[in-house]
């Protein structure tokens, strides 16, 4: 019969190491997260505003 306690890996570090550690790594990953898409919508934004001003000028020649 399979014992998990006879298998399990003792850490060497105490419980509030790893979970600081766990956290900081979290941080770090929603950290570069936010980054990306701030980036990702600044630029979409300015995509999106090209966009508008091409539209608006298409429709100022069309309409008198």
């Amino acid at each position: 019969m399979y014992n998990d306690e006879e298998h399990a890996i003792e850490s060497p570090l105490p419980d509030g190491l790893e979970r600081g550690a766990t956290a900081t790594e979290y941080a770090i990953l929603v950290g570069f997260l936010a980054l990306v898409m701030v980036f990702g919508l600044a630029a979409f934004g300015l995509s999106l505003g090209d966009y508008y001003t091409q539209l608006i000028q298409q429709l100022r020649t069309i309409l008198p």
